[in-house]
């Protein structure tokens, strides 16, 4: 009978690469799935979008440096509405218009609080009609871009790239 010292150093050995191996096969696929999930978009408008009435939706979206409409400007803000990539519009309507001809009119302006009041293209339901809404402020700056760390392949690609072409 081996010593008791070498049975628990085999021991400790082999359970070294189980461990190693229960690692990597944990890691790698969690690894692979999170490295290539898409960035994801802050001009994206995420429901639920609440009724108001009509076609009529509101929505508080949060546009960096967007200007609203408010009583004494009513024409001041140049958001941009799209759905899926397609703009809607026209801009600066009123309630009225928006929840009783809908097709696309919207208005994103400050009463008490700042509100997007929108209608989709074709007077669905945008909680349910699986399109994708963004708003954008065409003018607006991104204050941390100088600082942002630009999109960078799967590390899976780099891994290949320096197997393959050595670079």
């Amino acid at each position: 009978m081996p010593p008791l010292q070498d049975v628990t150093t085999r021991i400790l050995k082999i359970n070294k690469w189980h461990a190693l191996a229960a690692v990597l096969v944990i890691y790698i696929p969690i690894g692979l799935y999170l490295d290539t999930l898409p960035p994801t978009d802050p001009t994206i408008m995420y429901g639920p979008f609440e009724y108001y009435g009509g076609y009529a939706w509101r929505y508080q979206p949060s546009v960096s440096r967007a200007i609203a409409d408010t009583a004494e400007a009513p024409h001041q803000s140049r958001l941009e509405l799209t759905e899926d990539g397609r703009p809607l519009g026209p801009a600066h309507c009123a309630d009225i218009e928006i929840g009783d001809i809908g097709h696309g009119r919207f208005s994103y302006r400050k009463d008490d609080w700042v509100f997007l009041y929108f209608s989709t293209s074709d007077n669905s339901n945008p909680n349910t009609n699986g399109r994708i809404y963004r708003a954008v402020e065409p003018a607006a700056v991104d204050p941390f871009q100088s600082i942002r760390i630009p999109p960078r392949k799967p590390w899976i690609f780099w891994l290949l790239e320096k197997i393959y072409f050595h670079s």
